[in-house]
């Protein structure tokens, strides 16, 4: 999981530079398996609350190691980094505890 946002005025960058170049960096790291992004929607809670929002699926028997790797890469050839991504990025490791629940719909009566 990943929080971010961009510096201020390089949104459409960041953006482009995230979705077309970053995360086929990321899926290209052996035990990343999957990645999404989402925008954070309406005002935050927060003042000053990152607005962008990544989710990364990893698939591997030691997920540190993952990690270890995605790190070493960073600032690299193999991982550049954006100058329109603020630094105050946030990271951290999951995992699953529950399985994926689906809101019941009511039925038309």
């Amino acid at each position: 999981m990943v929080l971010t946002r961009p510096v201020e005025g390089r949104e459409e960058e960041f953006n482009d530079w995230y979705n077309n170049q970053h995360l086929d960096d990321v899926l290209a790291i052996p035990g990343f398996t999957a990645a999404q992004r989402f925008r954070l929607k309406g005002d935050p809670m927060k003042p000053g609350a990152w607005n962008y929002f990544a989710i990364y699926e990893v698939s591997h028997d030691d997920p540190k190691a993952v990690i270890d790797d995605m790190m070493s890469r960073v600032g690299t050839d193999r991982m550049p980094m954006s100058e329109a991504m603020a630094e105050d990025l946030y990271c951290e490791l999951f995992e699953e505890i529950t399985p994926r629940k689906v809101a019941k719909v009511a039925q038309a009566a």
